[in-house]
């Protein structure tokens, strides 16, 4: 470059512009708004800087002598400039993408992936928090930046509409997911403020059900045959909802001898608890404690056997409980058409599909079922520190089990 000294002022050619300010520096430096030029007989940068809260200004700066004694050529020019100050502010925490929102990282980064990432329940869930309590509150502020109290006060406002502790723990969970992968995409970094910020301590909304052997008896009785033994494989397995709609012939050994399921060895008379189905579709598990086999008791295989007899669709890849279509029955028409009827009836208060798995819990302890063993049986990820020394047994547990069917059925036959 031939540097003309008859202007004060001069702007550096596009030439020079671009190694600064255009597409390769862009990707390498992230600088693209600072540029050279010479005036009265000087180099000049003038280059963009941001403070700690985000906001941008622009400095200007001597580089050296373009003329006389000393002067620097063009390409010593860059070189001073990207050394003592282009790339010291490459390096700081103020890149481009730092300047979003969480309402700009919410649209741009995480709701495109959260199919991919996350189940349909998680899902549905996330998307409600986030534009019921985070998005009119913390949208607009800055990510990088978020703080725990920012994160306590979407909290304060959802306390103040009256929503339950469980609720509040949901929306950090959120706004900590949100963060989590914002570090992993070095838009934000430092500690998750949804892990600093406080909530309330948990408070029950309602008391956990479990029924009485005669009040299980009860319900078992006046539940249609198809429902019946829904009911009493739930109780019997500790198999929620959507793992009992999610169950398939193929998991279900009624026989004396070892199978194979997707190569794995089945024993004789298990179950085996792959998959859910929730909100129309299939799924993968909630955790990995929940993928276990659990044994059936002898009356159970036979109600299996007979409904397997009596049913239209049995296939290997069919659904065990099932509509007249083949599809998985509804759990809201269940809840709702069949369990709070019989519930009213009953004078049980709220019977749902979860108080089943809250009686297994409840039978399985008062039989003195080993801790181990209620645990691989629910699925459970923990136990206490004297009950990791143990280990579980299938055939103990069978027997357990085979305990629990006789105290709830007595002598009755399963037709």
């Amino acid at each position: 470059m031939t540097v003309k000294n008859e202007p004060s002022t001069m702007s550096l050619p596009i030439r020079l512009q671009s190694y600064l300010t255009g597409e390769d520096m862009g990707r390498r430096r992230g600088q693209r708004n600072g540029w050279l030029r010479v005036e009265h007989g000087a180099w000049l940068l003038t280059y963009r800087v941001y403070d700690q809260t985000g906001r941008g200004h622009r400095e200007t700066v001597t580089i050296g002598p373009a003329t006389g004694k000393g002067k620097l050529t063009e390409k010593q020019a860059e070189r001073f400039a990207w050394d003592h100050f282009l790339s010291k502010v490459d390096q700081s925490v103020q890149q481009p993408r730092t300047m979003m929102s969480v309402g700009e990282f919410w649209d741009k980064h995480f709701k495109p992936t959260a199919q991919m990432r996350l189940k349909k329940t998680t899902r549905e869930q996330y998307f409600s928090l986030y534009q019921q309590w985070i998005e009119p509150v913390i949208a607009r502020k800055r990510l990088a930046i978020l703080d725990a109290g920012d994160v306590e006060m979407v909290i304060a406002r959802a306390i103040e509409d009256g929503k339950s502790t469980a609720t509040l723990r949901h929306i950090r969970k959120v706004i900590s997911a949100i963060y989590t992968r914002a570090k992993k995409l070095h838009v934000a970094s430092g500690d998750n403020p949804a892990s600093l910020a406080d909530t309330p301590p948990p408070v029950p909304v309602r008391p956990k059900i479990a029924l009485s052997v005669s009040q299980m008896r009860s319900v078992l009785q006046m539940l249609a045959e198809g429902v019946r033994v829904m009911a009493l494989t739930a109780v019997l397995t500790s198999a929620n909802i959507s793992e009992l709609l999610g169950l398939r012939w193929k998991n279900i050994n009624l026989t004396p001898e070892w199978c194979t399921l997707d190569g794995d060895g089945l024993p004789p008379f298990t179950i085996a608890i792959r998959q859910h189905f929730a909100r129309g579709e299939y799924g993968t598990l909630k955790t990995g404690h929940r993928k276990r086999n659990v044994p059936m008791p002898e009356p159970l295989v036979t109600a299996l056997v007979q409904l397997k007899q009596r049913a239209k669709f049995t296939d290997p890849e069919d659904v065990v409980f099932c509509s007249r279509r083949g599809t998985p029955l509804s759990e809201n028409n269940l809840r709702k058409r069949t369990l709070s009827k019989v519930g009213e009836r009953l004078g049980i208060t709220r019977l749902t599909w979860h108080v089943f798995r809250y009686s297994h819990a409840t039978f399985t302890e008062a039989i003195g079922m080993h801790a181990r063993d209620r645990q691989a049986l629910m699925g459970h990820g923990s136990l206490d520190m004297t009950d990791r020394y143990t280990s579980e047994d299938h055939e103990r547990m069978r027997q357990g089990l085979d305990k629990i069917a006789g105290l709830i059925l007595a002598k009755e036959r399963i037709q």
